[in-house]
C-alpha cells in the first residue's frame, strides 16, 4: 500500500471509530522492548493495535483472554495479516490494527 492510501486509510479508520480517539487504552504485555501492543475500548467497540518498531522479526504471544476473540484485521503497513490471534509473527516494523470481538 503506498504511504498516501494508507495514511488515509488510517486517519478514515479513527475518523470512523471514536473508541480509537476516545477509548479506554490498556496497554498489554508487549513482545520485546521494540514492540508496542494495546487495546481501545468504548460502548462495546475494542481494537487491538500491535507494533513492531524493530528491524527484524519479532514473536507477539497473545494474551489468553483475546487469543479466542473474534478479531478482524483493518489496517496493516504488510499486504498478508494473520487473521487469528494464537501467536503472531511480526516483521520488520510491522503496524496492525485489529477490530476485536462483534464483526
Amino acid at each position: 500500500m503506498r504511504k498516501l492510501n494508507y495514511y488515509k486509510k488510517l486517519l478514515k479508520i479513527r475518523q470512523e471509530s471514536p473508541a480509537l480517539i476516545y477509548g479506554k487504552f490498556t496497554p498489554l504485555p508487549s513482545p520485546s522492548e521494540n514492540g508496542y501492543t494495546y487495546l481501545r475500548e468504548l460502548n462495546g467497540e475494542r481494537f487491538l493495535v500491535i507494533l513492531n518498531l524493530k528491524a527484524e522479526t519479532i514473536t507477539y504471544e497473545i494474551p489468553e483472554d483475546l487469543k479466542q476473540a473474534k478479531v478482524r484485521s483493518l489496517l496493516s503497513n504488510y499486504k498478508k495479516v494473520p487473521d487469528s490471534l494464537s501467536q503472531i509473527k511480526l516483521r520488520p516494523y510491522e503496524a496492525i490494527v485489529y477490530r476485536v470481538g462483534s464483526l
